[in-house]
């Protein structure tokens, strides 16, 4: 089932320069980046809590791979983060319909896995967890 992803934030003991050191770093509306379906963030005491709304795997590992340039000026560190995937029947909460985030999941070229030469494969008798003998 295709789906896209939705990563959780936060940051601890954030001062205001930092937060909107972040605000301008990560912009939200009109200015979120290609493929961020929504992007909102939350000031909590002196914690930080973002939310990001990505259309597929590949957009979303790139933003998190990406964030410690984008913020390395604002001295936040890295957040803890969440991420899961959300089937793609939900995508049009945020204005995007499943054929989108096919169409965005098709462009990406799938990992397959290269198969294992014989000689490679465990014996079938440690397969089954029966001790040789």
């Amino acid at each position: 089932m295709l789906s896209f992803f939705v990563v959780h934030l936060r940051w601890d003991d954030v001062g205001p320069e930092q937060y909107e050191e972040l605000c301008r770093a990560l912009p939200d509306g009109t200015r979120r980046p290609a493929g961020c379906l929504l992007r909102q963030r939350r000031r909590q005491g002196r914690a930080v809590l973002g939310t990001e709304v990505w259309i597929d795997g590949p957009h979303a590992d790139r933003f998190l791979t990406g964030l410690p340039d984008l913020l390395g000026h604002a001295g936040m560190g890295q957040p803890q983060t969440v991420s899961f995937a959300v089937p793609a029947c939900f995508a049009v909460g945020y204005g995007v319909s499943p054929a989108q985030i096919r169409e965005s999941a098709m462009a990406a070229a799938p990992v397959l896995p290269t198969p294992r030469a014989p000689q490679e494969m465990p014996a079938p008798s440690v397969l089954a967890g029966a001790s040789p003998g």
